[in-house]
């Protein structure tokens, strides 16, 4: 049995009325989804900020042990926290899509109040984005696992800061 015919939720219409596009509840799961991502991940950025606070990673004696040390300590919260981010970012692509087309949709039938709600969406996505769109930037050394991929990508930015 494929996976999506074990949902819990109520049967869809049937597949010639359904459009995934217009699917006001998987809007609303996409908006719910994406402010619990928003609340986890401040503490995480909070996390990071501070370890990298902790590390000296100053040239000098030591350096490749407090390099490893301040990797060790932020690789699986960034990592954690990159992945929350980038699925908050493919959330804001959908809700984006789906609020465009709702409100062709809404504004075709003239129903001012779901036009009204999909405009305090799309006023958050805009408040949202741009900080967003920084965590995407900042976190992206943590895209991988590995302690290499994250110490040569800490280098990559530190060396680029130092230009």
């Amino acid at each position: 049995m494929a996976w999506w015919n074990r949902s819990k939720r109520p049967a869809t219409p049937s597949i010639s009325d359904f459009n995934p596009a217009t699917d006001e509840a998987s809007l609303n799961r996409c908006v719910r989804r994406l402010h619990e991502i928003l609340e986890e991940v401040g503490p995480i950025g909070q996390f990071l900020e501070e370890a990298s606070k902790r590390g000296d990673l100053n040239p000098g004696p030591d350096f490749e042990r407090r390099l490893a040390a301040a990797i060790n300590r932020a690789r699986i919260p960034g990592f954690c926290g990159y992945k929350l981010v980038v699925e908050a970012w493919t959330l804001m692509e959908l809700i984006a899509v789906r609020v465009i087309t709702l409100r062709d949709l809404h504004g075709e039938t003239g129903n001012t109040d779901k036009i009204r709600k999909l405009d305090g969406i799309q006023a958050i996505m805009e408040e949202v984005e741009p900080d967003l769109r920084k965590a995407l930037a900042h976190m992206e050394i943590y895209s991988s696992l590995k302690g290499d991929d994250q110490v040569e990508a800490i280098v990559k930015r530190y060396h680029r800061s130092a230009e």
